[in-house]
């Protein structure tokens, strides 16, 4: 079933009804992040390639804030997705992911090596920063390139 038609079945817009807009896609963020839905995840197209390219240029690394601050277990079974889904679709050094507790640990784990984000790059406004932002959840991966030199995006 594509995600469309999984919003749009009766049951969940009648649950959305019962709980409100905010808890409702509060839950269906949760759902994205459940290992059996991050396993099946599919990749966006030329994100591989991307990924070779920039090998060639140094190591990667993918951070995330694929991470469960009141259950541990699903924090481990994110973690196990995450390395089996960059394995199983042959991601360049799959083996280096970074899981950090949460999007602002994540945010200042990148800053600390002088990563900006696009929104302290090109100053965009908070309409913008919020379409960045979700196209980076939706991406599911962040790619770090590293140099002899400053890291560089």
């Amino acid at each position: 079933m594509k995600y469309r038609a999984f919003i749009h079945l009766p049951e969940l817009q009648a649950y959305r009804e019962g709980i409100g807009e905010e808890q409702f896609w509060r839950t269906i963020r949760w759902l994205e992040l459940e290992p059996e839905t991050l396993a099946v995840a599919p990749v966006f197209p030329g994100a591989i390639s991307g990924i070779e390219q920039l090998t060639r240029l140094g190591q990667v690394a993918y951070y995330t804030a694929r991470h469960c601050w009141f259950d541990e277990e699903k924090s481990v079974g994110m973690q196990k997705a995450t390395y089996g889904w960059l394995a199983s679709h042959a991601f360049p050094q799959a083996d280096r992911v970074v899981f950090c507790e949460n999007v602002a640990a994540k945010r200042r784990s990148l800053s600390a090596m002088g990563y900006k984000s696009l929104e302290e790059r090109y100053n965009w406004r908070s309409q913008r920063q919020q379409v960045v932002c979700v196209q980076s959840r939706s991406a599911m991966w962040h790619v770090r390139r590293y140099t002899s030199k400053r890291p560089v995006l």
